[in-house]
């Protein structure tokens, strides 16, 4: 994920008309970057914040002795369903697919502040 913020704001400062991206059957404006940059920056930050608000210690009392697995999935899930709303809430109607890929993205985000977190990326 530092890798994906910090090519957000490279691409920002590009002087481009048009973006391939992949992900989609058309090509892409400067304003697709920003948005897409904007999404991203909004996901990390609100995925940093649920991070700091849920306990771990919550989710290995909701599994057995032993289970770090299952402790660890009761807490991904915590931290998406705090996520999940707010961002949907936000970008559901400006962004295609958040609506899917919010609860994945927001676990994918929190295991990256676990274990790589930038200590540049603001």
């Amino acid at each position: 994920m530092p890798g994906i913020l910090t090519a957000h704001d490279q691409l920002a400062k590009l002087p481009i008309e048009t973006f391939v991206g992949g992900h989609i059957h058309r090509l892409g404006t400067p304003r697709d970057i920003k948005d897409s940059r904007d999404f991203t920056y909004d996901l990390w930050h609100t995925t940093r914040r649920a991070v700091a608000d849920t306990k771990i210690a919550d989710a290995f009392a909701q599994v057995e002795p032993g289970n770090q697995w299952g402790a660890f999935k009761v807490y991904y899930q915590a931290i998406a369903d705090i996520v999940e709303p707010e961002i949907i809430q936000r970008w559901g109607t400006k962004l295609g697919g958040v609506d899917i890929w919010t609860r994945d993205n927001a676990t994918t985000m929190a295991v990256s502040l676990l274990l790589d977190a930038p200590r540049n990326v603001q």
